[in-house]
């Protein structure tokens, strides 16, 4: 199953994402979106914005590698179940 094929309504509906797997998805996109808003403004400096940071810390580029992992686990795993 590749990524295109994972986010589909049936996927959705076969295989049910846990708790984990939600909040490490919200994490991705929204690492994705904060990744935007920085390439929106290359090669000058965002706008300042209440919602994503131009650095991260420590714990938060761990939080994004753990997420990271977490969805591609998953994928992983409804790639073999079927």
């Amino acid at each position: 199953m590749t990524i295109k094929e994972l986010f589909t309504i049936d996927t959705f509906e076969k295989y049910k994402l846990d708790g984990r797997e939600l909040a490490a998805l919200k994490n991705v996109i929204e690492l994705a979106k904060e990744r935007l808003w920085l390439a929106d403004s290359y090669p000058r400096r965002p706008e300042p914005s209440f919602d994503f940071e131009e650095q991260l810390e420590e714990q938060q580029i761990k939080t994004c590698r753990d997420s990271i992992d977490i969805i591609l686990k998953a994928v992983h795993r409804y790639n073999t179940n079927d």
